[in-house]
């Protein structure tokens, strides 16, 4: 099958467009579509913008074509409001003229604007969107081939790879045959995952765009990030992932099994046969091993591999105690400095690339990324849709066995191992039981 073809020609189920419920629409916001500043616009639609008064003329084509964009699927269009923000697009649309623009169309009608309250605290901070009313629909795209094409120009003008620099802020990189690999993993998986419908348990329709962020340089970072299905809420954790479907379809959830410590072994020339099936449980005597603990263990080992020193490894630990595990009768563990202790005592081979300082986790994270764009590029190839989180990716039931073996394939070639990995199944069964087991693959 031609991906871009049939992408091309998808019909979507022939529905209308639904305004959202106020009072939910800041909570849960998902099928959305991020505004594509770089968009090559039509000509007919940007000759009928010069005939609506607007004094914004680029910015509202730019506005309406990413809008266009968004119809088929119900999308709803995420815009910043933060005019704080430097304006790096080549044509020079700044955020202010954006907020100008999208008042504008709300004021003619032509859109319902979502606007979230503003926050210091990022994590509490939502995303402002808009949806088209029937008046934009009628007056913008009167055909479903204006759609499509809407769609392919947003598919060229979106940022498959970001490179960020040290305050998290994106920066223009050249483009090189190693930026146009790394762009075409996540250009074929995109454009796979979107002839698919993909739900959560609600019926809510996900979003399945991603991009990989990488962190200072293309040896950082790297994993890919911004689709829905890494946005479930945390009350459901794995188990609302569970719960999507795609086609219609039940999912099955396969993830690497202490990826880390065996990326850290390999780097560093260790043994990786020595490492057991569960690293975090090892560090626990026999009485300790609850679920909060070994959840406890597992943060703590993420945050020492990616700390400066110790003693911001214990205070960021002591963190996680305090605010995310208050109230968890399971935990036994209490301080920063007992757990990071334990961890030191476990595993002393490690002990080197513990808490240096030279952003080992982010390297980590480079391999992890890596391994999973190999898995994605052959799971693309076979044209099995397949939605990465982090180390672990989520494939229709009926791919499960094809995914098994992509990801003990994967593993052994790209590191030049010759080991089974140990990978863990998870799933709803008929029944809507949770089945969980670990295998090697």
């Amino acid at each position: 099958m031609d991906v871009e073809e049939e992408w091309k020609n998808y019909q979507v189920d022939d529905t209308k467009y639904e305004v959202i419920d106020d009072n939910k629409m800041l909570y849960n916001v998902t099928n959305t579509r991020l505004l594509v500043y770089d968009i090559a616009i039509r000509r007919d639609i940007s000759e009928k913008v010069k005939t609506l008064g607007c004094g914004e003329y680029n910015t509202l084509a730019c506005v309406i074509y990413n809008l266009i964009s968004c119809i088929r699927k119900n999308r709803k269009l995420v815009y910043s409001r933060n005019t704080a923000e430097k304006c790096k697009n080549k044509k020079k649309i700044s955020v202010y003229k954006v907020k100008k623009v999208v008042d504008w169309l709300e004021q003619q009608e032509y859109i319902v604007n979502f606007i979230a309250p503003s926050s210091k605290d990022k994590d509490e901070r939502k995303v402002s969107y808009i949806v088209p009313t029937l008046k934009f629909v009628e007056e913008f795209c009167d055909s479903t081939e204006v759609q499509r094409l809407a769609e392919l120009a947003y598919q060229e003008a979106y940022a498959y790879i970001e490179l960020r620099n040290e305050d998290k802020e994106p920066v223009p990189f050249r483009n090189t045959k190693q930026t146009q690999r790394l762009e075409s993993v996540v250009k074929k998986i995109n454009l796979l995952n979107d002839i698919c419908t993909v739900r959560d348990k609600h019926g809510n329709v996900l979003n399945n765009f991603y991009c990989r962020v990488f962190n200072n340089d293309f040896g950082h970072g790297g994993r890919f990030y911004r689709a829905d299905v890494l946005r479930l809420p945390h009350s459901e954790g794995r188990l609302g992932r569970y719960d999507i479907t795609i086609n219609g379809n039940p999912v099955v959830e396969i993830d690497y099994g202490n990826l880390h410590f065996r990326l850290a072994a390999i780097r560093e020339n260790l043994n990786i046969e020595v490492i057991g099936s569960d690293v975090y449980m090892g560090v626990l005597d026999e009485e300790e091993k609850t679920e909060s603990n070994r959840a406890i263990v597992k943060l703590a080992v993420n945050i020492m591999f990616n700390s400066l020193n110790e003693d911001k490894a214990i205070d960021a630990i002591q963190k996680e105690i305090n605010f995310k595990f208050k109230g968890k009768q399971d935990l036994t563990l209490k301080t920063g400095s007992e757990v990071l202790k334990r961890v030191k005592t476990a595993y002393p081979e490690f002990q080197s690339v513990f808490c240096n300082g030279d952003g080992y986790g982010s390297v980590l994270q480079n391999y992890d990324s890596e391994l999973a764009a190999c898995v994605l590029d052959v799971m693309a190839s076979k044209n099995i849709p397949c939605l990465p989180v982090h180390d672990s990716f989520i494939v229709e039931r009926q791919y499960q066995r094809t995914l098994e073996e992509t990801m003990g394939e994967c593993f052994r070639k790209l590191f030049q191992v010759d080991t089974m990995v140990p990978v863990g199944v998870g799933f709803r069964n008929e029944s809507g039981e949770v089945q969980e087991y670990k295998i090697l693959v």
